[in-house]
């Protein structure tokens, strides 16, 4: 940070960092964070999201941008077992709760993993259910 800071003044610097019981702590050093709080699976309080999302903000004291991180990918490629490709439900469940919690933006992860789990999930399918979601959104703007 010190040093893109000095060989670039005005480059932001952003950083995606899961521990948002410490944000308060990395805040000086970025100026947008990226919360990702994934996977989303069949078993989980999909409210978790609102909640952790708020939680960062509050520990950022609202001085610094939050751009969620959404996954989107087939979680067996990480060697979970059990875990699945989000639904579009789950899919959109998760955009929506992080625009609620304070989102100023989303980054939809990845695109690289999910070629990784083409065989089970092929690109296309996930991927056309990524574009329903965003669709959406944009209508929404």
């Amino acid at each position: 940070t010190l040093l893109i800071r000095e060989l670039d003044p005005d480059h932001f610097i952003y950083a995606a960092i899961n521990l948002r019981n410490y944000y308060h702590e990395f805040k000086e050093g970025i100026d947008v964070i990226g919360y990702d709080n994934y996977p989303v699976q069949h078993y989980d309080n999909l409210r978790s999201i609102v909640i952790a999302g708020r939680q960062g903000m509050q520990r950022l004291f609202n001085t610094r941008a939050m751009w969620h991180i959404p996954q989107f990918f087939d979680w067996t490629c990480n060697g979970y077992e059990n875990e699945s490709a989000p639904t579009l439900l789950q899919l959109r469940h998760m955009t929506y709760q992080f625009i609620v919690a304070g989102a100023m933006g989303l980054i939809y992860y990845s695109y690289g993993e999910m070629k990784r789990t083409h065989s089970k999930s092929p690109i296309e399918v996930e991927f056309d259910k990524l574009k329903i979601v965003m669709n959406e959104k944009s209508n929404l703007v």
